[in-house]
């Protein structure tokens, strides 16, 4: 049979291909499927051997939904944005934890803590008692155990967190996100971003933003500053 760069059942592909699914959520189907089938398999494991009680099990993604095909579904709530994006809707993702017998509160949720995915070596190294030598495991990641257990709010030594998608950059240090495009040399116009509103910022103010942390902003022409606590739509 045809191969599929997404994984599909049966039924969705014979729904597809007789007209009856459109086909963005024959594709939106097919992978929720998968992904159900692929994670069932693994936490069913856990369950026989008896190690579920022990297991840390991260639930988490590495882009928004897609809106690309006709059907497809997603829903980022307040934020705006898709795969590919840089508003929220397309970098802020969902992460979910379970660890019972390591001191997860279960139900609890955190919605002001920064975590992001290259937090995810750090922790897993202090877990396993391993030193993190600067040369070796070097990286942006910090160590997030703490919040993991029931901590919220700013991490200690967190570091700047970049995003870079289609010339479209992001910086973000706690609640402030500095979104911009990415230009040979410094350029303005009454344009926006992408129908954003446009708000050009001076090296002094990101400067006292602490956002150019020796490294240079010349090379972002457009920008907007956003305080994502106060508007996580992306808004204002």
């Amino acid at each position: 049979g045809r191969e599929h760069s997404t994984p599909c059942s049966a039924a969705v592909e014979k729904g597809k291909s007789e007209g009856l699914v459109e086909e963005g959520l024959a594709a939106y189907l097919g992978e929720l499927y998968g992904m159900d089938r692929g994670m069932g398999r693994p936490l069913a494991a856990l369950d026989t051997l008896k190690r579920t009680n022990d297991t840390v099990t991260l639930f988490t993604s590495d882009h928004g939904p897609e809106k690309k095909l006709a059907g497809e579904m997603g829903y980022t709530g307040l934020a705006r944005g898709y795969k590919t994006s840089t508003l929220e809707g397309g970098i802020r993702l969902p992460y979910v934890l379970r660890w019972p017998n390591g001191g997860v509160p279960p139900g609890r949720v955190d919605g002001a803590s920064v975590i992001s995915n290259v937090d995810w070596l750090p922790t897993v190294l202090r877990l396993a008692k391993v030193a993190a030598s600067g040369r070796r495991w070097g990286g942006d990641g910090v160590d997030v155990l703490p919040h993991w257990l029931g901590r919220t709010g700013a991490l200690p030594h967190r570091k700047p967190l970049f995003w870079s998608s289609w010339r479209k950059m992001v910086v973000r240090v706690g609640p402030w996100k500095l979104t911009g495009v990415e230009r040979e040399r410094p350029a303005c116009n009454s344009s926006g971003i992408a129908g954003l509103p446009l708000r050009l910022f001076t090296a002094a103010e990101l400067n006292e933003l602490k956002l150019l942390n020796g490294t240079s902003c010349t090379r972002l022409g457009l920008a907007s500053l956003y305080h994502i606590d106060r508007d996580p739509a992306e808004e204002r």
